[in-house]
């Protein structure tokens, strides 16, 4: 599973980034396994609003739908680690 999240908003003043007002914090994962010719396969994708970026949210979000447990592929961001 691949997973990532962005923020949804227009340009405001102020803080920019995670801690921006007014943005809306979105998650996605993507089910990927190897293909027969070792390309990706991409699967289901799923999308929410959470409400904020913490690792509780987003742990809260990847766990809602997950019966087994998963190998999880995300970017550098250090806050994915221990997923």
């Amino acid at each position: 599973m691949e997973v990532d999240e962005t923020l949804i908003g227009g340009a405001r003043p102020g803080k920019s980034g995670r801690g921006a007002a007014g943005k809306t914090v979105v998650v996605g994962t993507v089910e990927a396994k190897p293909g027969e010719d070792q390309k990706r396969r991409l699967g289901r994708l799923r999308l929410a609003a959470i409400p904020d970026a913490s690792a509780k949210s987003r742990e809260g979000f990847i766990a809602a739908d997950t019966e087994k447990r998963l190998t999880v592929t995300a970017d550098g961001w250090t806050n994915y680690h221990g997923l």
